[in-house]
């Protein structure tokens, strides 16, 4: 989802359409890089609208843009779409990866921090404030308060019923509300997923439990619980939320393959076999795909046994 691609995307991307004149020349000295022009104006906007919301996001990307900070990182889980450079040992096998990274200079970010959550605390139904602040917690990879805001956001949409706000205290920019909500909390989830540590699969199980509590039908948050259990190898505990989601999206080839594995770590291969059918019958060209060569590989085990 777009907002996904930076808090301070967001800002810029509404530049043209935005009615508050401090904002926009804050806009235009980011996109440039003026520091000194921002830092002038954000003191001579302080002093005359101090309770202004886009005050707050506009020193929060201020204290961002200095904080963050490009350098090469290793590590096992590079991004996806990045080059890399690959180290790899005597046999060939990858063992780490060379690749562009974010750190944040700690005083700074400190300040932005600040500043955003004075924003939330006066402006909560400001969804913008709560998803620029996710995004660099995640970006920051500070995953324990990454998570809480994310629960946060979920009770306050509880709360608010979903009656938010976004930049310039102006509409979402998708008319549904709660599908706008719900994707962007699944992506979320999503990013925790990917970076393949097991150890954080309790914080995107405890974001998709806060989920259900409110939105029990969710068929993508339901997967998302599921996933949680299925990557520990814990089929039975993934089995109920995926038969609900079944249930509620039947022709969702992600939910019929996950629904296979699941039967396949439980050791009810029939079944196993019977969803991946079902998925080569209605999935996609990559579902399809994935599906007959994981009923060959399965196939292949059973005759290794007999």
């Amino acid at each position: 989802m777009r907002f996904l691609l930076g808090f301070i995307f967001v800002f810029a991307c509404q530049f043209i359409q935005g009615q508050n004149n401090n904002y926009n020349n804050f806009i235009s000295y980011l996109q440039r890089g003026d520091t000194l022009e921002m830092k002038a104006l954000l003191g001579k906007w302080e002093k005359e609208s101090p309770n202004d919301p886009e005050l707050f996001t506009s020193y929060y990307n201020y204290y961002i843009s200095q904080s963050r900070q490009n350098v090469l990182t290793f590590g096992q889980n590079p991004p996806k779409n990045q080059e890399v450079i690959v180290a790899k040992d005597s046999s060939g096998k990858a063992i780490s990866y060379l690749y562009d990274g974010t750190i944040y200079e700690p005083i700074a970010y400190k300040k932005a921090m600040a500043y955003i959550d004075s924003g939330i605390k006066l402006f909560p139904e400001r969804l913008d404030m709560r998803f620029g602040k996710i995004h660099i917690l995640g970006e920051s990879k500070d995953w324990g308060n990454f998570t809480k805001s994310i629960i946060k956001a979920v009770n306050e949409s509880n709360k608010n019923q979903n009656n938010w706000k976004w930049t310039l205290n102006g509409p979402l920019p998708e008319k549904d509300a709660v599908n706008f909500f719900l994707s962007a909390i699944h992506d979320y989830q999503v990013v925790i997923y990917e970076t393949g540590d097991d150890s954080l699969l309790k914080n995107m199980r405890d974001i998709a439990l806060t989920v259900l509590k409110y939105h029990p039908n969710h068929a993508k948050t339901l997967t998302n619980a599921a996933l949680t259990h299925m990557a520990l190898g814990e089929g039975n505990e993934a089995l109920p939320y995926l038969l609900k989601a079944e249930k509620l999206e039947p022709s969702d080839d992600i939910i019929l393959t996950n629904l296979a594995h699941t039967y396949y770590l439980i050791g009810d291969i029939e079944q196993c076999i019977a969803y991946y059918e079902k998925a080569i019958e209605i999935g996609d060209e990559y579902a399809k795909r994935y599906s007959e060569e994981r009923i060959q590989i399965i196939k292949a085990e059973l005759e290794s046994k007999k």
